[in-house]
């Protein structure tokens, strides 16, 4: 009972505005330098209060029963046994879309232009030089088989992005975590696994975000791999 009342905001703001009442009126309305007592008085009710406040929203976690739609969707999402088909189902989605559906789509637009430029410099030159092969063949030939490559990845890049900038990724990693840890990886392993499906020099490089130098090696080593 006690402990629920001390979480109680409006008990705690009535407790920062009389602890601040008490201070200003106990200290002496003189100046030191610049500084007046009572706006440091000021600044260090403020500064008691957010630490009451961050207190009652870290209790409100722990012992409250109601719970909102973050709450449910984070349940979900790391649950012991859905989470890994969650997980494989939405690298399915994000692959899809990138090797298979809109990727493939924007990939051949972008081929079938530059096949067509292709063809016109082709015809313009009208010769069947060494040069004009270099040039035509050679030149923007591999560029174009640069570019058709290109739009999967990014496609592919900027799913893998929007998951981490909505936490499911975060989340993926504590879920995975004490799987991992048995072959000596962290959680954390996970983003440059799925990074380096792409590219491996992107996967190696996202792993120094894993803070033991053990699994950031072991990661980097096989991060290629994938």
């Amino acid at each position: 009972k006690e402990e629920k009342e001390m979480r109680d905001p409006d008990r705690i703001d009535n407790f920062c505005k009389e602890f601040g009442k008490i201070w200003k009126e106990n200290i002496p309305d003189w100046r030191f330098g610049q500084t007046p007592y009572k706006i440091q008085a000021d600044r260090t009710v403020e500064h008691i209060s957010v630490l009451f406040c961050c207190r009652y929203h870290a209790k409100r976690k722990v012992y409250t029963k109601n719970r909102n739609s973050q709450d449910k969707i984070d349940n979900l999402l790391t649950n012991k046994w859905l989470g890994i088909p969650i997980f494989v189902v939405i690298m399915f989605l994000v692959f899809w879309i990138s090797q298979v559906g809109p990727g493939v789509w924007i990939a051949d637009i972008f081929t079938e232009w530059l096949t067509k430029g292709q063809e016109f410099i082709a015809g313009l030159l009208n010769s069947e030089s060494i040069w004009t092969s270099i040039l035509v063949d050679g030149i923007i030939g591999g560029f174009i088989a640069i570019i058709g490559f290109l739009p999967l990845v990014m496609v592919m890049y900027f799913l893998i992005a929007m998951l981490e900038d909505c936490g499911y990724m975060a989340r993926v990693s504590v879920l995975l975590d004490p799987i991992f840890k048995k072959v000596g990886l962290s959680g954390k392993s996970v983003i440059p696994f799925v990074v380096g499906t792409g590219c491996a020099i992107p996967g190696v490089m996202a792993c120094r975000t894993i803070r033991s130098e053990k699994e950031r090696r072991a990661t980097a080593l096989l991060a290629p791999f994938m």
